[in-house]
């Protein structure tokens, strides 16, 4: 179980989705760290470019119906296995260092 699952709802991100994934991983270096990324079902390369990025501590998932963001928090809260759960939008409009101070 990760210390802490930050949830990523994404749609038509790829301009930045990368950026804030790497930014994340690079600020929270030293916590254990699960990145949920929920693709709203994207008409851009959005899941694709998630889908790159998705390794051990990364997952991906898809809505195969644009639902919302609060549908895509949803699915990932019901997929997030961390002691504490936080939301980073991808547009980066949070600071992820800012997750230290909560933690």
């Amino acid at each position: 179980m990760a210390e802490l699952s930050l949830i990523i709802p994404v749609y038509n991100e790829e301009k930045f989705l990368e950026q804030i994934v790497q930014k994340t991983l690079s600020s929270l270096k030293d916590v254990d760290l699960e990145l949920i990324l929920v693709d709203d079902c994207s008409t851009d390369r959005s899941l694709e470019i998630a889908q790159k990025l998705e390794c051990n501590n990364i997952k991906v998932l898809h809505h195969k119906e644009n639902q919302g963001k609060g549908a895509a928090l949803k699915t990932g809260f019901m997929a997030a296995s961390g002691k504490y759960i936080g939301i980073q939008d991808a547009d980066d409009e949070y600071d992820p260092n800012d997750y230290l101070k909560l933690l």
